[in-house]
């Protein structure tokens, strides 16, 4: 950037625009085309936790399982807990949510339950919440946790441990 805080005024003057196009790599089209594809991928990213999300999202890891479950209309127990020891259950997916306007705990918890459902869990469990900006707010809820099935559901009594149906 010759020129840079060399004098104020005149031709050796700090010309903004010329340290931009020198910032691109001069005025090739190369640079501006790298510049316009970050800054698309920026706003377009898709993850759940991501503060660019323009819609409720929820993104899944498969968890590597012999047995896939139909969906179903039961409701879901959701809880921060672990399923207590010797509870026989198969681990689906780690599911992540979020969602792009505010709202309270129960919300990210209901979108949790609503993914679970759709792959035949009857629990989520290990599940945490927290808000952040996201989308349209400054404070939308997040949540993260692991979909099970029982595979002995009456062998377990589920609202012993802390957490809700949804």
């Amino acid at each position: 950037m010759s020129g840079l805080f060399v004098g104020t005024f005149g031709p050796n003057a700090y010309d903004p625009s010329a340290a931009y196009q020198e910032w691109l790599g001069g005025p090739s089209v190369i640079g501006r085309r790298i510049l316009i594809g970050l800054v698309f991928i920026f706003l377009t990213a898709c993850s759940a936790h991501n503060p660019m999300i323009l819609r409720n999202t929820t993104t899944t890891k498969p968890i590597e399982t012999a047995h896939t479950y139909a969906a179903h209309k039961n409701k879901v127990w959701i809880t921060k807990a672990e399923l207590p020891a010797g509870t026989k259950y198969e681990a689906l997916e780690t599911v992540d949510v979020g969602s792009k306007w505010y709202g309270g705990a129960d919300k990210a918890d209901l979108m949790l339950a609503n993914r679970a459902r759709a792959i035949g869990a009857d629990a989520v469990i290990r599940v945490s919440t927290w808000h952040q900006p996201s989308g349209f707010s400054w404070s939308a809820p997040h949540g993260h946790g692991e979909a099970v099935k029982l595979l002995d559901p009456k062998s377990v009594d589920l609202t012993k441990l802390e957490g809700n149906w949804y």
